[in-house]
């Protein structure tokens, strides 16, 4: 064997690596060994979710010397609404069971009938409950349905490092997630939240679910609150990595003992492409524990030694360098 060499040691988990040699690294005489390269490729928290789309129609619509007429401004939704008057009662057939007209105000409602401004129908069809006004009257309303359509979209989050505490993380969600939730809170330690109507179903990454502590992380949107964190997990700033490996013989740290490889000093803004690069320029080198390597661990924690969380999807590399010590 050569008096030196280098080994990689990749992970999915970046947490908590470890790796099993198809054979055996025997060294004999003194070796050291130093961490020469840390790799990590965070990728951010991520909220995946299926969107309704919903169908916006403009119609135009006029009673002329007593006769209601109707046009839908949409050419290509022309022929999916039919707009006509039973006795003198404005009746307005969708191409979905649910839909809501809505009028620009309510005195054009109530020129066609309608008591209200926002209307919703349930079966299809909507028909005023009063007649209509009598005489010559123009209004324009919308219609919204569910055209059937589900969009799929996903929001990301900035790098989790950025997140002070648990507090940042769910003020971050209520404030820039509006498109997926009604509502977020925390009750009790307890996360909750209600989404919009127009939300099919929302996917949190196993990461972000994690933290906030959810029992499952895909949710179908029945329309109601959710409670299902029973602790939230306290985020704390990185501000150092410590690397602990099965390779060396413990050393003191502070008043204990530890196979502490590197400690590496985070800088102060993370680069949002969310690949980390730690190059040891002055390495420290350690006696290795045995002989023979059969396996290779290695942890990475941080300054109160709990395991760090580093996001959603994590994969790292370590790179370390051995060498005799004659």
């Amino acid at each position: 064997m050569n008096d030196e060499f280098y080994m990689v040691v990749p992970s999915d988990n970046c947490r908590h690596f470890k790796m099993t040699l198809d054979r055996e690294i025997r060294l004999d005489g003194n070796w050291e060994v130093a961490l020469h390269e840390l790799s990590i490729i965070n990728t951010p928290f991520k909220i995946s979710y299926k969107l309704n789309v919903i169908v916006n129609v403009r119609m135009s619509l006029m009673v002329i010397n007593g006769k209601l007429n109707g046009k839908v401004q949409n050419i290509t939704e022309d022929k999916k609404f039919r707009i006509f008057e039973k006795g003198k009662r404005t009746v307005i057939k969708a191409p979905s069971n649910n839909f809501l007209l809505a009028f620009r105000s309510r005195k054009e409602a109530e020129n066609f009938g309608f008591t209200n401004v926002y209307n919703n129908a349930t079966r299809a069809r909507l028909t005023s409950p009063k007649d209509r006004k009598e005489g010559d009257v123009t209004g324009i309303a919308y219609v919204s349905y569910d055209g059937g359509i589900t969009e799929e979209k996903e929001f990301k989050f900035p790098n989790s490092f950025r997140f002070n505490d648990q507090a940042d993380l769910i003020d971050y969600i209520q404030k820039n997630c509006t498109e997926i939730f009604m509502s977020v809170g925390v009750t009790n330690k307890v996360f909750n939240f209600l989404l919009q109507r127009k939300i099919n179903e929302i996917t949190f990454d196993s990461g972000l679910a994690y933290t906030l502590g959810l029992s499952t992380n895909v949710f179908p949107n029945f329309n109601l609150a959710f409670y299902y964190a029973s602790d939230l997990i306290k985020l704390k700033p990185v501000k150092n990595i410590f690397i602990y490996t099965n390779l060396i013989v413990p050393i003191i740290v502070g008043n204990v003992r530890a196979p502490l490889l590197k400690a590496i000093i985070l800088p102060d803004v993370i680069d949002s492409s969310t690949v980390m690069n730690f190059e040891i320029k002055n390495r420290m080198y350690f006696s290795t524990l045995n002989y023979d390597i059969n396996n290779i661990e290695f942890e990475i924690r941080d300054d109160s030694g709990t395991l760090i969380n580093f996001g959603a999807i994590s994969r790292a590399s370590i790179t370390i360098h051995f060498k005799s010590h004659r």
